[in-house]
């Protein structure tokens, strides 16, 4: 998908896709009005489909597309260093005894693959989505008795033993696990982990449904207690977004009865109390926390903004620009995240518009109205285009859209990385607001390590140099915008 959008810019075409021949991928194409009539495509689900619309140059971006494709299977093939590669699982079941099984494929197949490895003893990390929950929970309890983990499906982040899996940051070793039904909350909990000095044991991934009532915290309770049992965890943090009552009860079993110190922190959920159990409001509030009860002399302070420094910049903003609008505009990667800041505004603001489950809902998420936070990461605005993680051509093309709108006057951001994410994520970013004539104020929140193949320091540094506000966490800059609203609005009030 990336190559396609590559692609796209390059040949000035209209659209762009490369997609696999899946049945759904191709019904699709058809709703789309890209495939007509009757028309049809000669390709199954092992086919990779292109497509390139436009007014010339089309079957020059198609070869092109198909020639990156292929030189980028062979430079990963060529800076791999595997033992074996084999065709199907039951041929590398055979070769080896993994003890954690990967599966991206799409979720049609996924199922049986993820029930040949269950099979076989071993712990499954289930990348696919489009898994039905009933198949999710029939796996998980099956997984339940064999003493086995089912991370996911759509589990898109875990680090096990160090090791990364899909979208994941380069993080020090240490004596703090996770157990997160969200990967970006994973993330960014694991990212200001390592940077104030502490390290993780493991992190393990859940899939965002196993906290509903159907599911009923099934990985998640098995995970607490595995870190319980494990030697290398000294305390345990807790990430999800409000979970579901009887999957919520369970959970809160599970820590009571845990022999270690637990962190919760139900991202949106201000009203669990639990004896002997530190609940946290924020993310950031959760990775401090773990730190300080594993805490050494050699650990460090993450650098927080100057707020006094930034209120000053904003008067000084209010004082050299003429004030147009104060709407908030929201564009996030994580959803996790967009569920934080909305949680965070919504007792300043109250009349904040979202796409998750807080907040009122948005008539139209391309075209949003009034302070709206969107996760741009959701099912609806990646059908058919990747994520904003891997791409983020399209929430790029939504911040050209808000920085030209009259009434936006704080864009607020997070930029996430690490393995999997796009290279330059914070590149186009910057070219918007550095080409507008008069931008809003945008803040930023860069979720990550230094030892990102991205490097942290590097994306802030650059985006800071756009005259873009970048804040250490995505709490941080949710109270950075909050603040810089009050400001605005203040002196709008003044005018």
């Amino acid at each position: 998908m990336r190559v396609a959008t590559e692609v796209r810019d390059e040949f000035a075409l209209t659209e762009t896709d490369a997609i696999m021949g899946t049945d759904s991928n191709k019904a699709r194409l058809q709703e789309q009005g890209i495939l007509s009539g009757e028309s049809t495509i000669d390709a199954n689900a092992n086919d990779i489909v292109l497509v390139a619309i436009g007014d010339e140059n089309v079957e020059e971006a198609v070869s092109e597309m198909k020639n990156r494709i292929q030189h980028h299977d062979q430079t990963a093939t060529s800076n791999v260093s595997v033992d074996s590669r084999t065709r199907t699982l039951a041929s590398a079941f055979d070769e080896a005894d993994p003890n954690v099984t990967l599966i991206s494929i799409p979720g049609t197949f996924a199922v049986r693959e993820a029930w040949r490895a269950l099979n076989k003893g071993s712990h499954i990390h289930l990348f696919s989505d489009n898994v039905s929950l009933s198949d999710e929970r029939e796996l998980k309890k099956a997984g339940e008795v064999k003493g086995q983990l089912v991370m996911g499906p759509d589990c898109g982040t875990a680090i096990i033993n160090g090791l990364p899996f899909g979208f994941a940051n380069d993080i020090s070793r240490g004596p703090v696990g996770i157990v997160s039904a969200s990967g970006t909350g994973l993330q960014e909990v694991s990212s200001i982990v390592d940077r104030l000095g502490g390290g993780v044991s493991h992190a393990i991934g859940t899939g965002g449904r196993d906290l509903t009532n159907t599911v009923g915290g099934i990985t998640t309770c098995q995970s607490i207690e595995l870190l319980a049992d494990d030697d290398q965890t000294e305390v345990i943090v807790v990430i999800s977004k409000p979970p579901e009552g009887v999957a919520k009860e369970r959970v809160l079993d599970t820590v009571t009865e845990c022999s270690k110190p637990v962190v919760l922190s139900f991202v949106g959920d201000t009203d669990t109390e639990i004896h002997g159990v530190k609940t946290t409001s924020t993310l950031e509030e959760a990775a401090r926390h773990a730190v300080k009860e594993t805490s050494t002399d050699d650990t460090r302070n993450v650098v927080s903004t100057d707020h006094q420094q930034f209120k000053s910049r904003i008067e000084k903003y209010s004082e050299e620009v003429d004030i147009g609008g104060t709407t908030i505009r929201g564009l996030f990667s994580g959803g996790t995240l967009c569920t934080e800041a909305v949680s965070i505004l919504s007792s300043s603001l109250g009349d904040v518009t979202s796409n998750t489950k807080l907040g009122a809902p948005i008539d139209d998420l391309q075209n949003p109205t009034g302070h709206a936070l969107i996760d741009v990461g959701c099912d609806e605005l990646t059908a058919g285009r990747p994520h904003p993680m891997i791409d983020p051509a399209f929430r790029n093309d939504m911040l050209r859209s808000a920085v030209e709108q009259d009434d936006v006057g704080i864009v607020m951001l997070d930029v996430v990385l690490g393995y999997g994410a796009h290279p330059g994520p914070v590149e186009g970013i910057v070219d918007i607001v550095e080409s507008a004539s008069d931008p809003p104020i945008v803040i930023t929140a860069v979720c990550g390590t230094d030892s990102d193949p991205q490097g942290r320091q590097q994306q802030c540094e650059r985006l800071a140099s756009a005259g873009i506000y970048v804040a250490s966490s995505n709490a941080e800059a949710t109270a950075m915008v909050a603040q810089a609203y009050e400001t605005l609005r203040q002196e709008t009030n003044a005018l």
